[in-house]
């Protein structure tokens, strides 16, 4: 049974890869997500209501790093798209 489940897993892995989609906990290039909050910091949003949008409890967490998963640029994008709409 957990065989059978790993391998459809597995294929299923293999199959959003091919098709260029990445898992949610892929880690990406993080410079499209600090520019995207630049922006929003520069349209005078603040970074803690930034920070309590993508989920996260302390501004700290905006933390400029090198990488974010997939999931954070894309939580990253949506809030971009409905804020600045």
């Amino acid at each position: 049974m957990c065989t059978d489940a790993n391998r459809r897993y597995s294929a299923h892995y293999r199959q959003a890869i091919r098709t260029g989609r990445l898992p949610l906990g892929a880690h990406v290039a993080a410079t499209e997500a600090h520019r995207l909050i630049a922006a929003l910091v520069a349209d005078d949003f603040t970074t803690a209501a930034i920070a309590r949008a993508l989920g996260q409890h302390f501004e700290a967490r905006l933390q400029y790093t090198d990488r974010v998963t997939q999931r954070t640029a894309l939580k990253i994008r949506r809030l971009v798209r409905q804020w600045t709409t």
